[in-house]
């Protein structure tokens, strides 16, 4: 994967994205700041001696190139005003650049005679290039300068404003925010790394650099923007304080964990450091490269079945990351497959699980809703381990799909692996076992919308659907587990065998419009005498029971023809009945 491929898989609105009040009392709301117009040279002798912080690790490094530099120092001497430049003054007495490390870094450098430079180690000369006023000045360093312009350089006053200690953390934080006017505004990871520095600060950094989380997040590098950091950031809070004590907005409760863990001691460091490693090798083991992605069935996105290439979920990677650090590392590796199944079904059939992995996802509801649903999902694995499996392994799968790639269900073929279910075709919960003979494969779909009492005992023959015709008198008679349905005409053993079904509660409303055709296009049966797009079913009596309508415009071949796809669609499969004329 591309090692840059970050930049799209974690995106900025799927780690924060919330606008809610940070809730100060009245007392807290106070910034309490310094103005000031020091000289540059003041400056530059405070960044000497160590007491200013011009590329703090929350900085992007310098990404300017000559030409805007050299345009800087032209317009000092231009005497053009320059924006304020914004200081944060923090515990340890220093004082970082919040706002302006671009310029502050083209004066000291000019100053220096040495541009940063990412390939060159010790920066490259810094010579004024493509001034377009002061065009004689072109191609000379500070120290080529004359001395009255050295001097203009050196002594011209910069507007700042210093945001002192005494301001309150989450204000301060409100504050720069706001202020952070920069051409690539800083998020919030890169304000949290500037506000709460310290060796928790580095020991997130520090855990993001692990190869296994990399991999799992598909990158190679360091994230250009900080939130590898704040995703191992967020593992850490819902660790420490658990989900149930979770409030939102998500970004005042990270706030909080790098307040309260800001000088974390050696032992609970250690104790972060192994479980965060253990973590996510679990994850790798179960979900590998597809891991903290959306999966999709047909119904789903039909243009997009299967896992997400790219885009990464931040609520799947909290309940993941959460639960995997709670877990028992050898039970866990027993159960990887159920794991991994259970996981997707969450994801294709759940509704309320996928809301809350898709809507509003930081609110309280939603948070609280995943982790629950998980955790007693998991629960539910970890306590049939020794009793009969509910969940049939990988093994099996990979076998009946290499056999046989056709879903047991529509008899359409199943695309790709991880879009197939096995089924018990004597279902669990009636005693079936899980074994190889009580399987069968199915699209996850198909499975999800199997009716729990269609129940298949070994013993039990499944419905045989047969038609006699009488070429006297051109009876027709169907016979559907034992009922004998006569048909006078050919649409009237498409409306019978349509009537059975939905008698038998294979058809319900929540289904409808029944799509059956090869291409999804063709709507069989209604609760409306109208196809999808508006057009009307042919005239006649189109009614069925209950509510239904079917359209019937067929010949009498296509009758049959759409009676065994119906009889399909309701389970029972065409390896299973026959239909003569």
């Amino acid at each position: 994967m591309d090692e840059y491929n970050n930049n799209n898989l974690i995106s900025e609105d799927q780690t924060e994205g919330e606008t809610e009040s940070i809730n100060l009392p009245e007392q807290k709301r106070k910034v309490y700041t310094d103005q000031g117009d020091p000289e540059v040279d003041s400056m530059y002798r405070k960044w000497k001696e160590g007491d200013l912080d011009i590329q703090p690790d929350f900085q992007r490094g310098f990404v300017w190139d000559i030409v805007k530099a050299s345009r800087l120092i032209e317009s000092i001497l231009l005497d053009i005003p320059l924006p304020i430049i914004y200081l944060s003054q923090e515990k340890d007495g220093k004082e970082y650049v919040i706002d302006g490390q671009q310029r502050l870094t083209s004066f000291f450098s000019f100053i220096d005679g040495r541009l940063p430079d990412p390939i060159l180690p010790h920066g490259k000369d810094f010579k004024l290039n493509s001034l377009n006023v002061i065009s004689e000045l072109n191609n000379k360093s500070f120290k080529d300068l004359p001395k009255e312009l050295q001097k203009k350089i050196k002594y011209s006053k910069i507007r700042t404003i210093t945001f002192r200690k005494e301001s309150e953390q989450d204000l301060k934080f409100e504050v720069f925010e706001r202020l952070n006017t920069g051409s690539v505004s800083l998020n919030d990871q890169e304000l949290r790394n500037c506000i709460y520095r310290g060796p928790y600060n580095d020991l997130l950094w520090e855990l993001s650099e692990d190869t296994t989380f990399k991999y799992l997040l598909g990158i190679k590098k360091p994230e250009k923007r900080m939130r590898d950091v704040e995703l191992v950031l967020r593992f850490a809070a819902f660790y420490h304080a658990s989900y149930i004590n979770y409030k939102p907005p998500i970004k005042k409760f990270l706030n909080n964990e790098m307040e309260k863990y800001r000088n974390i001691s050696s032992k609970d460091a250690d104790e972060l450091r192994s479980v965060f490693k253990k973590t996510v090798t679990l994850i790798k083991s179960i979900l590998g490269e597809n891991a903290f992605k959306r999966y999709y069935t047909k119904d789903q996105k039909p243009k997009t079945l299967g896992w997400e290439k790219t885009k990464f979920n931040a609520s799947l990677y909290d309940i993941l990351m959460d639960s995997f650090a709670r877990r028992d590392k050898n039970l866990t590796m027993r159960n990887l497959d159920s794991i991994r199944e259970a996981f997707i079904d969450l994801m294709t059939s759940d509704q309320l699980f996928i809301s809350s992995i898709e809507l509003s996802t930081s609110s309280t509801q939603a948070v609280n809703y995943r982790f629950k649903k998980w955790e007693s999902t998991l629960d539910t694995i970890f306590s049939i381990t020794e009793k009969e499996p509910r969940s049939f392994s990988t093994k099996v799968k990979d076998e009946l799909y290499r056999s046989n790639p056709y879903c047991a269900i529509c008899n359409q073929r199943i695309r790709e692996v991880d879009d197939a279910a096995v089924d018990h075709i004597n279902q669990y919960w009636a005693g079936g076992a899980t074994i190889p003979e009580n399987a069968r494969l199915t699209h996850r779909y198909c499975n999800n919308a199997r009716s729990r009492n269609d129940v298949i005992h070994p013993s039990f023959k499944v419905p045989r659907l047969s038609t006699r015709i009488s070429l006297a008198n051109k009876n027709r008679i169907i016979e559907i587990d034992g009922e004998r349905l006569h048909c006078p005409t050919s649409v009237s053993i498409l409306k019978n065998t349509a009537n059975c079904m939905i008698k038998k509660g294979k058809i319900l409303k929540r289904d409808c419009p029944i799509l059956i055709s090869s291409n999804g296009e063709w709507c069989l049966i209604n609760t409306t005498p109208f196809h999808p797009n508006g057009v009307k079913f042919t005239p006649g009596n189109n009614e069925l029971v209950d509510g239904f309508y079917i359209e019937k415009n067929f010949s009498t071949a296509d009758c049959i023809k759409k009676s065994k796809e119906l009889l399909a669609y309701c389970g029972i499969t065409t390896d299973r009945y026959n239909l003569d004329e």
